[in-house]
């Protein structure tokens, strides 16, 4: 099957006293099927590595086929010389249901595996099938080769059962198409107390992404504020609070994202991406009402220079807080709620 670039191994990872190859594995998928249909796969995109079921209309379950490859050479940095007749390690596949905080370890290979061979290149069959009502938004699918005994030998190989040892890059598999802000930042879920994450696990939320397509990633590590997210849209103390907690990672991410488009602006003298655009017209009456989009870039470009900057900032924060309705949102809650 058509594979992506996959660049030179190592085996070492920032924070990690022991070998850990993070780009040693390679997952492939070879296609899709839905309800049950493996005669006529479709088609994932190989450059962006990314499954897009969003456009087949209605369907109750769909099953992605792939496999996961690994270097013999690999496995033999990660283990011992006395571990190679049989390497107590075995391949998962990771998958994220980012939006519905499901964590799912699909085991692809079962420890031990076999002798390590010089020169040879393992193949591993994988297959997951996602009932529809179980997912939404997207599914990360990461691969992990994971350690199943401990280590006799210890450092600098990895002491304990359970331990990741070796990672590679993730596919995405598109459920639905998101709900956005400004045309284009999607809400998920993340887990930031996770070891192999790199943000501080008692942030609240981070704009996570590339700058073409920004993500608004909510740290699922806080049970409560997660509950209240999820708490619905009718009456009662959640669902108002949820307006509240929603309006305040608006707010923050709003303001990052105007910022991100000015800077854009300042050095290209137009938008970027399609979002940015987006973003504008949506805070249209609210960040220069008599201007239109073309004339908002302008004024963007000039707004974010030194000698400007503390005036945009308070316009800004102005802007943006009318836009998500903060009073009212507080106002409500305090005469609702309140003591």
């Amino acid at each position: 099957m058509p594979r992506s670039n996959q660049r030179e191994s190592t085996t070492s990872k920032a924070g990690q006293p022991y070998h850990y190859d993070e780009s040693g594995l390679d997952l492939g998928i070879e296609g899709f099927g839905l309800n049950g249909d493996r005669d006529s796969l479709g088609s994932p995109d190989y450059d962006e590595r990314i499954v897009d079921v969003t456009g087949y209309g209605s369907w109750e379950e769909v099953t992605i086929v792939g496999d996961v490859n690994v270097d013999e050479s690999t496995l033999k940095t990660l283990v011992p010389e006395d571990e190679y007749d049989e390497p107590p390690l075995k391949v998962i596949v990771k998958i994220d249901t980012l939006d519905t905080q499901r964590r799912l370890p699909n085991v692809v290979k079962r420890g031990p595996l076999d002798e390590i061979e010089n020169g040879k290149i393992r193949s591993f069959d994988f297959e997951h099938t996602f009932a529809r009502e179980n997912v939404h938004g997207e599914v990360l699918l990461e691969p992990r080769l994971v350690r199943t005994d401990d280590c006799d030998e210890g450092l600098p190989y990895a002491p304990s059962a359970g331990m990741q040892v070796a990672a590679g890059k993730p596919w995405v598999v598109k459920v639905d198409s998101m709900d956005t802000e400004g045309e284009g930042f999607p809400s998920m879920y993340q887990d930031f107390s996770d070891d192999d994450h790199e943000l501080n696990k008692e942030l609240v939320h981070a704009l996570q992404g590339s700058r073409q397509d920004p993500k608004v990633v909510v740290n699922s590590h806080h049970d409560e504020i997660v509950d209240v997210l999820e708490s619905g849209r009718g009456g009662g103390f959640r669902p108002r609070m949820r307006k509240i907690v929603g309006a305040e990672i608006s707010t923050m991410t709003y303001v990052q994202l105007v910022l991100h488009t000015a800077g854009t602006v300042a050095e290209n003298g137009e938008c970027e991406h399609d979002w940015q655009k987006g973003l504008l017209v949506e805070l249209d009456d609210y960040l220069y009402p008599d201007l239109d989009v073309e004339e908002t870039e302008t004024k963007l470009s000039d707004a974010v220079q030194p000698e400007n900057l503390r005036e945009f900032s308070d316009h800004l924060n102005q802007a943006i807080q009318l836009y998500t309705k903060q009073s009212s949102h507080l106002n409500g809650h305090i005469r609702l709620d309140g003591p």
